[in-house]
């Protein structure tokens, strides 16, 4: 697996880099401008792929995690900026105190919301809407995430965190992936000491819950 990611990619930083010494390139901004795109891609995809990597080298003995102090509402807000640029139709509703803190490996649990919220609008059928809310009390902090999507079937949702599972649903079969995002998720909760619930809305959509402890 390492080899059929990172070969590929490598050639193609070489070739990236080549282009950027050939004076036809030096002499033009725009061609200047597209090698650089694809040369400062090229690193960002070899740095997930790295993380990828290690995510499956230590898929026995836990990820290691640099945990520090995050204000909860900005680094959400950041978040959620990033991606309605992407995504213009989207609606996010944000409920969080602006004095909520916690302490969390600033990577993953970026990682985390960037998944939930991407399944949240690859799974809605309408406009994606989606309202993040955090509630504490004696226990600890409850994370919500509550979309609009299609929901999922009562049979199916103690499944959904199992390394490469997939729903069978004509909708499911329309979105690319491999069933490894919310594994993802559940192992860094995991790492954390946290917990995740998935539950139905009354209405429509699910509403998935990060529980971290005091």
């Amino acid at each position: 697996m390492t080899h059929e990611f990172k070969t590929p990619l490598s050639s193609i930083l070489l070739a990236s880099e080549a282009l950027t010494k050939q004076d036809t390139i030096k002499g033009n901004p725009k061609l200047q401008t597209y090698t650089s795109i694809i040369t400062d891609q090229s690193y960002k995809l070899n740095h997930h792929i790295e993380k990828i990597l290690n995510i499956a080298k230590n898929d026995a003995s836990g990820l290691s995690l640099k945990p520090q102090r995050i204000v909860l509402l900005p680094f959400i807000q950041e978040i959620v900026g990033n991606i309605k640029q992407k995504n213009e139709n989207l609606s996010v509703e944000i409920d969080i105190d602006s004095n909520i803190s916690i302490v969390a490996d600033e990577f993953h649990f970026a990682n985390i919301i960037y998944n939930i919220l991407d399944n949240s609008i690859k799974y809605c059928e309408t406009k994606p809407g989606i309202i993040i809310s955090a509630l504490k009390d004696s226990k600890g902090l409850y994370l919500k995430f509550k979309d609009n999507g299609m929901g999922i079937p009562a049979k199916n949702i103690p499944h959904i965190f199992d390394k490469f599972y997939r729903i069978n649903t004509k909708k499911s079969n329309e979105v690319n992936g491999f069933g490894l995002g919310l594994f993802y998720v559940k192992k860094i909760v995991q790492q954390h000491n946290w917990k995740i619930s998935v539950e139905n809305n009354s209405d429509k959509g699910i509403t998935i819950t990060l529980f971290l402890p005091s």
